[in-house]
């Protein structure tokens, strides 16, 4: 996208929650025009799926970055886990979970937020694997894959889609 990012102005206008919130709303936390958002976004949803791929990306690359090579998996799985159990925002919260509950009736939705999930899940998926390699961690005769899904889920409170 090259126009500007919403995600942080859209959890922080968010007060009215995702079903009440509008281009106004982020507008004026962000210090814009209407019509810029509009520009930029044909819908509202537009403009959330961008906040939310926004705001998935820097926590992915937020869980990259502590992610230390040179320390063992566990520790590494141990940061991963602090920074997944780490307490949000309120209103960012309340916007992630409104829009898992958005998307349970419109597929749109559902199909973005399941790309955004699998996101987020890469960074646990390689410690673990790596550490399923190196000898550090034992799975389940299932596999690591089953590993991986059973410990993000737990730890993201996300169910994967069945």
């Amino acid at each position: 996208m090259a126009g500007p990012g919403p995600g942080r102005w859209w959890l922080q206008s968010a007060q009215r929650g995702y079903d009440h919130t509008r281009f106004a709303d982020v507008a004026g936390a962000a210090g814009l025009a209407v019509s810029t958002l509009q520009f930029y976004f044909e819908s509202r949803d537009d403009m959330l799926f961008e906040a939310l791929h926004e705001w998935t990306e820097h926590e992915v690359r937020t869980l990259e970055e502590i992610s230390v090579p040179e320390s063992s998996p566990w520790d590494n799985l141990v940061l991963l886990v602090d920074r997944a159990l780490r307490p949000v925002q309120e209103t960012a919260d309340r916007v992630l979970m409104e829009f898992w509950h958005a998307s349970l009736r419109d597929d749109r939705l559902r199909e973005h937020g399941l790309r955004l999930n699998e996101r987020y899940r890469q960074p646990f998926r390689a410690i673990i694997r790596r550490g399923v390699q190196e000898g550090h961690f034992h799975v389940p005769s299932a596999g690591a894959d089953d590993a991986i899904e059973n410990l993000t889920t737990m730890v993201l409170g996300l169910c994967k889609d069945s």
